[in-house]
């Protein structure tokens, strides 16, 4: 059995998962924690286990490709704060998302014409995380209407 734990602090999110495993000889259960924390490195390889994405550059930096599309990037743009990442969406969408959580998603007046949002890594969790690249990817592949 597995169970997370969160633990809010004023900078990050940093889950805990804990292993349950089975009662020692004592009688008493065991566990076993790691924790789990969202990098570059992780947005990077997570990206990597949907389909068609291959691991790129875009100006230079680090980015997700679907058939050459950019799905998601480490934005080079000096208004983006250090530590975010871009996700490609429909720019339509991004108000709610950012009204909901203004600690995690925000585009600055630079991406506002951009069909992308920015995300702080330090406020992502790992189910996020799949959610946005799920996002990125279906807005990437999605058939347009003609």
């Amino acid at each position: 059995m597995v169970r997370i734990a969160v633990y809010p602090s004023a900078k990050c999110f940093t889950f805990k998962v804990w292993d349950i495993l089975p009662q020692s000889e004592t009688g008493r259960t065991m566990r076993k924690s790691t924790v789990v924390t969202v990098t570059l490195e992780t947005v990077l390889q997570a990206g990597l286990t949907l389909p068609g994405v291959e691991r790129s550059t875009t100006f230079g930096a680090p980015a997700l490709k679907v058939g050459g599309k950019l799905m998601a990037c480490v934005p080079t743009h000096k208004s983006a704060e250090p530590n975010s990442f871009l996700f490609r969406m429909d720019r339509r969408e991004r108000a709610p998302m950012i009204a909901e959580l203004p600690i995690l998603y925000y585009a600055p007046p630079h991406y506002q014409d951009y069909d992308a949002v920015l995300v702080r890594l330090d406020q992502l969790n790992p189910e996020l995380l799949r959610d946005l690249l799920v996002m990125a990817h279906n807005f990437v592949t999605r058939k347009r209407e003609k």
